[in-house]
């Protein structure tokens, strides 16, 4: 994958060069590892509750089509043309330290595409700076990814003296470190699904904060799955979540079946911007 991202970036994203990349073949045996069980039918299916009020599109927003090295190598490895598996890692707070929701999108991925490795590495509590400081942040190097899907925001948000300044910052610090170390790695930056404030109060900061996530990424040309707007946004994420019995009483966490929604939900918009990639190849 190293070498597939390599030379993406010596052709600038030239077009006529990634096609040509697509029409090369290994003559050597792939290597799939199934480290993860298959997903049951239940947590294939993607669509997103009709009762859910203003639901957002469920897309991946990758206008410098930053992804793309990505979509490339997977198209390869569904071709048997791929001589390595792909390494995916998933980072953030407890809605990633539970599991459900990044396996559920990590499931999904290894058996559409096949050697894809997936793990994830999530701390309770976590922010974007608090997890930059942690013992986490060894394994992210030594696991040498392919694509990281950061995770953050939702402590932040939950901070009643949030500030969007301060926690741009804070993204910029761990993105940034992620970059020097693992330069070839691609980036994946995704909005929480909102949480209530103590005492069950409507939280201004969920809005606050995905736009912070989101402007961060439109500025530094990284791809966002905004799943605060795709879960109803200000007006109905948290109440949508509330309202289908996937949000725990605390109003911070989800049900396994919440989790198992979004980690499908996730998987919908990447197949989606998976198939527009090959379009344009």
């Amino acid at each position: 994958m190293k070498t597939l991202v390599r030379i993406y970036i010596y052709c600038m994203c030239c077009l006529s060069c990634l096609t040509a990349l697509a029409q090369v073949n290994d003559t050597m045996t792939v290597a799939v590892h199934d480290s993860l069980p298959a997903a049951s039918d239940s947590e294939c299916s993607a669509s997103i509750p009709a009762s859910f009020r203003t639901p957002g599109k469920n897309v991946i927003n990758d206008e410098a089509e930053h992804l793309y090295p990505i979509y490339l190598a997977l198209l390869d490895i569904s071709e048997g043309e791929y001589l390595d598996s792909m390494r995916v890692l998933h980072i953030g707070d407890s809605h990633i330290r539970g599991h459900v929701f990044p396996q559920t999108f990590g499931r999904n991925v290894a058996n559409r595409f096949g050697a894809v490795e997936y793990k994830d590495l999530g701390i309770n509590g976590a922010t974007f700076s608090s997890y930059l400081r942690s013992s986490k942040m060894n394994d992210v190097y030594a696991w040498q990814p392919d694509l990281i899907v950061i995770s953050f925001g939702t402590n932040e948000a939950y901070d009643s003296n949030y500030n969007p300044e301060r926690h741009y910052r804070q993204i910029d610090e761990l993105v940034v470190m992620l970059q020097e170390n693992l330069p070839y790695a691609c980036l994946l930056l995704t909005t929480p699904a909102g949480c209530y404030q103590r005492g069950g109060r409507n939280n201004p900061n969920n809005l606050r904060c995905a736009e912070t996530i989101n402007r961060y990424a439109k500025e530094h040309g990284l791809p966002v799955y905004d799943l605060f707007d795709v879960s109803g946004g200000e007006r109905n994420a948290c109440s949508n979540w509330k309202r289908s019995g996937m949000m725990r009483p605390d109003g911070v966490h989800f049900t396994p079946e919440g989790y198992r929604m979004q980690g499908n939900m996730l998987f919908e918009a990447f197949m989606k911007a998976y198939d527009e990639a090959l379009q344009k190849m």
